[in-house]
Formats: structure tokens, sequence, C-alpha cells
């Protein structure tokens, strides 16, 4: 059915405008299970991690499509996560971290002593650098989810009428009221 079709070409050029953008501007989170409803509609949920520019290339041409498959975006919802806590904790802890790595390179170098406790040493520095390379990536991680925001997109199609007589709009609008109704029951 055209509505179904339309609404899967819009998805489609949606995850490929994605894509082409690559992972740095457009990233695919997740995409509703297709509906195997019997109903002339279709909805369908499309939720990116994107950059505000991409963002905006993206909703310059979104309107064209959906004309185009007489749909329209039943909500559109742009959130972005307060990560700054999170950051502000884990650059304290790098330095720390980096501090007490110092502080062992020290150690190591100016002491001369028994093996045992340079071994120790070395294996305690080895494990602090470790600590200092997993939170550096943690902390690029967060810092690139503060540059993008999540969109969620939900693609709704609406059948076209057949008829287009004197009673189609009070026929298409009690077919929403209807179909209103059954949902609050769901």
């Amino acid at each position: 059915d055209a509505a179904r079709s339309g609404v899967e070409a819009l998805i489609k050029c949606a995850q490929a405008a994605c894509d082409q953008a690559g992972p740095a501007a457009c990233q695919r989170i997740a995409l509703s299970p297709q509906s195997e409803t019997a109903e002339p509609y279709v909805n369908k949920t499309l939720e990116l991690r994107v950059t505000p520019a991409w963002l905006k290339t993206y909703q310059a041409g979104l309107q064209a499509g959906l004309d185009r498959v007489h749909g329209r975006i039943a909500e559109q919802a742009v959130t972005s996560e307060d990560l700054s806590l999170q950051i502000i904790d884990s650059q304290a802890h790098i330095k720390n971290k980096e501090a007490l790595r110092d502080r062992l390179v020290e150690i190591i170098r100016t002491n001369p002593g028994k093996i045992e406790d340079l071994v120790a040493a070395e294996t305690q520095l080895s494990q602090v650098q470790e600590d200092i390379d997993a939170s550096q990536s943690a902390l690029a991680v967060m810092q690139s989810r503060v540059a993008t925001t999540h969109l969620t997109l939900t693609y709704h199609s609406e059948p076209v009428a057949a008829s287009s007589g004197n009673f189609a709009p009070v026929s298409a609008a009690f077919k929403h009221i209807l179909r209103n109704r059954m949902t609050m029951l769901d």
C-alpha cells in the first residue's frame, strides 16, 4: 500500500542521509518495528543522535519528502543531555590520577631499592595509566554526546481519501475520533 511504502521510503532516506553524514554527525539509535496491522496508515519512530548542523540540513529537505507521500511527522522531539557534572568529575579524576602517575614515575626514577619494590611500583604505575586512558576515553564520549542532540521522529501517514464527496470531512473526522477512542482502550 502507498501509505506504508511512502513512510518506509522516508525512513530509508533518513537512514541513508544519516549513514552518509557519518558517525561524527549522525548515529542511528533505534527504529520502531514494522507495524503489521491492516490499517491504511502507518506509524514508525526513528531515533538518531545528531549534530545541530546535520539536523538543520535534514529538516530543510524533510517537508518536500512528506508532501510527496501525503505524510506528516506526528511528533518530533529534540533533546540533549546535561553531562556537565559528570564531565567535571571525570576531569578531576584524570587530574588526580595524572598527579599520582607523576609521583610514581619520580619514585621509580630516584629511589634505588629492592627489585620487588621497583616491580610493585611499575605495576601500580601501569594500572594508574590504564585508569587514566579509560577515563580519558569516557570523557571523550561524554563530550561528543554533549555536542549532539537526541532526535526522535515519529512518522505518521494518512490514507488518501478515495472519495471527496460532501461528507468526506465528516467521515474523516469520525475515523480519527474512532481511532483515538480505540487507542485509548488498548
